[in-house]
């Protein structure tokens, strides 16, 4: 989806238009701004969509390649695990951080 150009576009006119609201003090130009961003957002919204990238995407994925390891995961762990897999994509996608992985070494 990262190398897709009309994503790519969208993104960058979206985080823009953004800056644009956070600087602008003229009210009008700032509720117009701020439609823009709601229709970029929708948009980007729309693309992450078409290539599953959901929650409820990432638990259909996970729930054909937990069949391979049934005998360890089960279904629970397994949408636990895409859950948490969701969260830290929601934290970079659409907030734009960085992802800082933690050691599960005692």
């Amino acid at each position: 989806m990262k190398e897709s150009k009309k994503y790519r576009k969208k993104l960058r006119l979206y985080q823009e238009t953004k800056l644009k609201v956070e600087r602008t003090t003229h009210k009008e130009k700032s509720r117009f701004y701020k439609k823009e961003v709601d229709s970029y957002a929708k948009i980007l919204n729309d693309i992450r969509q078409s290539y599953s990238l959901t929650e409820y995407g990432l638990h259909a994925f996970i729930k054909k390649h937990q069949q391979n390891v049934k005998k360890h995961l089960d279904s629970n762990t397994s949408q636990k695990v895409a859950s948490t897999v969701w969260k830290a994509m929601k934290t970079v996608l659409l907030q734009g951080k960085k992802l800082i992985l933690k050691s599960m070494d005692p």
